[in-house]
């Protein structure tokens, strides 16, 4: 071959590889784009596909015999020729085409049920998710979902939270614009305290106002948050003990409460805390959205006054994509067994680097399809006997990925072995031995106060000086 020839091929494959490359990066980007749209990408999968089966299914009817013959389609032929009928020789032919178009025709209908239920569904759900989180915490200022990991306490807390936050903000925006007006009016008859009222208000709203490109208005949470393209601000435990101011109609949200104000906390707590809690309304119309296991866990100044406990008890994932599902599986198998194949060649390589790519963004983009239906029950203030919210059980409707992005291990990085190098003993027998005794580890598990270790040891000296007396 001409070396001309050579280096023509060799310059083509390159800009072939290289369309091909840019090709493939512009679908990723797409890709990172549209797995964040949960509610359009449901509607993609399952709508598009049900609507064109109805409509082929309504477009392929015999409407030329008319109404005795609407019921088939034009898939059924023997239709078109009756004068089979009249020989003997063609019946059973007539006889098994009849069958098979009736059997045709029987699926049709049953798909036709399907696809016209899975597009109702899908508008069923988005308009339960819209009521649902217009009626967010319209009675309450402070609430706590419970319940164990990972029945849905943190997704429907934040789902919670976001929603309220842009409510509140816009109700910040009302008063803001209604009470400035007034301002003339209210130096003009002397009322100090409306005036400032109207001060704290326009500091917040000029606060939140100067941040609202960056951050999200009237929501702070004690974990990292992002909504679109905007993160939360910060809620730290200094928020509650009074030492860092907090804008006014700010939303709250705190995770796992009991980690820093668990019931250990009651009687020590100091009193800025406690008045926090107790005057939440009155300090700056806060709302406080909490999870924790266990209602027992929060301190019993944050019991007394919260509105609602919400028990979680479990998630699932409704309207599945089970057949998304299975080509994802597929090509995981493929990427799996590349992992262990070794010396590919450069093409080979990046055929095996986009295939991860693909894997990952059709994975992501399985994950943003359906609804979370998860079963919870109201337990009202635990404190009270009776209450309004009192065991009654409701199902509430969540995208199958939250609207805010977060981390659904935020606090691995507290594992006190993340450091230490991977100790992991393999099992080599099915029975206990000695050495396998768990008495031995009860030091690690049981972990002595400071108070009952010095007095512990004051005893002991105590004694050693006794029996040096002796």
């Amino acid at each position: 071959m001409p070396d001309r020839v050579r280096s023509w091929l060799k310059i083509h494959t390159a800009r072939r590889e290289q369309k091909k490359a840019e090709r493939f990066d512009a679908w990723c980007a797409h890709m990172d784009a549209r797995i964040k749209e949960p509610f359009k990408n449901t509607y993609r999968y399952y709508c598009p596909p049900a609507t064109l089966f109805i409509v082929l299914f309504f477009c392929l009817r015999d409407y030329y015999h008319g109404w005795a013959r609407l019921g088939f389609s034009f898939l059924n032929i023997s239709i078109f020729f009756e004068d089979w009928q009249a020989r003997g020789d063609w019946i059973w032919l007539d006889a098994a085409i009849t069958l098979l178009s009736l059997i045709v025709q029987i699926l049709a209908v049953v798909f036709v049920v399907k696809a016209i239920g899975v597009i109702v569904r899908v508008g069923h759900y988005r308009a339960k998710y819209v009521r649902q989180t217009a009626g967010y915490m319209k009675r309450e200022h402070s609430i706590c979902l419970i319940g164990p990991p990972g029945s849905g306490k943190s997704v429907s807390g934040g789902d919670i939270a976001v929603h309220v936050a842009e409510r509140r903000w816009r109700d910040l925006q009302i008063k803001y614009a209604t009470e400035k007006w007034r301002v003339p009016y209210y130096q003009r008859t002397g009322q100090t305290e409306k005036l400032e009222d109207f001060c704290a208000l326009e500091e917040s709203y000029l606060f939140f106002k100067q941040n609202e490109a960056t951050a999200v208005p009237c929501l702070a949470t004690s974990i990292g948050m992002k909504v679109g393209d905007r993160f939360t601000y910060k809620a730290t435990p200094l928020f509650f003990t009074q030492h860092k101011r907090v804008a006014e109609y700010c939303v709250i949200f705190d995770d796992e409460s009991g980690a820093t104000k668990g019931s250990d906390t009651s009687k020590a707590a100091s009193k800025r805390i406690k008045l926090f809690y107790r005057f939440v309304r009155h300090f700056g119309d806060f709302i406080i959205i909490m999870t924790e296991q266990n209602s027992a866990k929060n301190a019993d100044y944050i019991r007394s006054c919260l509105d609602n406990n919400i028990y979680c008890y479990c998630q699932e994932w409704v309207m599945e994509p089970l057949r998304l599902g299975r080509k994802v599986g597929k090509l995981a198998d493929k990427v799996i067994a590349q992992l262990q194949e070794e010396g590919a060649a450069e093409e080979e390589t990046r055929g095996r680097l986009r295939r991860a790519k693909r894997l990952y963004y059709l994975n992501e983009y399985r994950k943003s399809i359906g609804f979370r239906r998860i079963r919870r029950k109201n337990e009202g203030n635990t404190e009270r006997t009776t209450n309004v919210y009192k065991d009654s059980e409701e199902t509430i409707i969540l995208p199958s990925r939250p609207i805010f992005d977060y981390d659904d291990r935020t606090y691995r990085r507290l594992y006190k072995a993340a450091g230490q190098p991977i100790e992991m003993e393999i099992w080599d027998r099915l029975s206990f031995r000695a050495e396998d005794d768990f008495d031995k580890y009860e030091k690690y598990i049981i972990e002595k106060s400071p108070r009952a270790a010095s007095s512990s040891k004051g005893h002991g000296e105590i004694c050693g000086q006794e029996k040096d007396a002796a």
